[in-house]
């Protein structure tokens, strides 16, 4: 299941632990929008997002973690592409977030092997 906050981070991120394609999906709102993006540490990317990057608070919503991030995040995007705003940015409805929600944690399940 895809974490909602709070989120626990603290243990190492598989991705230094020998796997190098598993990382995090994540869904942050700003200002009314909201972001799908990747990396490989929340904690490090929300202080970036929060830091210089945003001229709004940013709040992480969901993530999921898993092998194959970069192209689930991709498959995301074009999925949600009518509600594209700019880049990696979309305006979503409730529905919309809660789709995307949903999918983070179909696809997360099945990457629950290697826990």
């Amino acid at each position: 299941m895809a974490s909602i906050l709070p989120i626990p981070y603290d243990r190492q991120p598989p991705a230094r632990q020998g796997y190098p394609d598993i990382g995090v999906v994540y869904l942050v709102r700003s200002a009314g929008r909201y972001k799908i993006g990747i990396t490989t540490n929340v904690e490090r990317r929300m202080r970036q997002l929060n830091g210089q990057q945003s001229a709004y608070p940013v709040e992480l919503v969901a993530t999921a973690e898993g092998f194959g991030y970069r192209e689930f995040e991709r498959s995301i995007h074009v999925r949600q592409d009518a509600s594209r705003v700019y880049g990696e940015w979309f305006a979503f409805v409730p529905d919309d977030v809660a789709t995307t929600i949903e999918l983070m944690e179909e696809w997360q399940e099945g990457q629950d092997w290697w826990r």
